[in-house]
C-alpha cells in the first residue's frame, strides 16, 4: 500500500496524470488571453473642438489626388494595372530597402560572431 501511494505522489510531482495541473494551465492561458484582449483596447474619442479643420481636409484630398495621379501615370507607363500598381509599391518601398539590408547584414554578422566565439570556447 505504501509503495502505491509513493508512485502516485511521484507521478503527480513529475507532472504525469495530473488533471489539476492541466486545468490550471488552461485557466492561466484563458485569463492571459482575456487580459490581453481587454487590456489592449484603446478608444480614441474626440470632442467637437478636435474635428478636422478645413485645411487638413484639403491637404488630405490633395494627397489622395496626387497618389491617384501617380498611380495612373505608372499604369500608363507600364501598360497594365497590375504592373503599374507593383511599380508604384516598389517605388515606395525602395526608400527603406537599403537601410533594412544594412541592418540585416549587421545583425547577421553579430549573430555569427557570437555563435562562432561560443563554439570556439567549448
Amino acid at each position: 500500500m505504501y509503495d502505491i501511494n509513493v508512485k502516485k505522489v511521484y507521478a503527480r510531482w513529475k507532472g504525469q496524470g495530473g488533471f489539476e495541473k492541466d486545468m490550471l494551465k488552461k485557466v492561466v492561458v484563458i485569463i492571459g488571453i482575456v487580459l490581453t484582449i481587454f487590456g489592449s483596447v484603446a478608444v480614441f474619442a474626440i470632442t467637437g473642438e478636435e474635428v478636422l479643420e478645413s485645411n487638413q481636409a484639403t491637404e488630405l484630398l490633395e494627397m489622395k489626388e496626387s497618389t491617384k495621379n501617380k498611380m495612373e501615370e505608372y499604369i500608363e507607363k507600364y501598360g497594365s494595372a497590375p504592373y503599374g500598381v507593383t511599380a508604384y509599391i516598389l517605388n515606395g518601398v525602395r526608400i527603406y530597402s537599403i537601410p533594412l539590408c544594412f541592418i540585416g547584414i549587421a545583425v547577421g554578422s553579430i549573430f555569427q560572431y557570437v555563435l562562432r566565439n561560443s563554439k570556439i570556447g567549448c
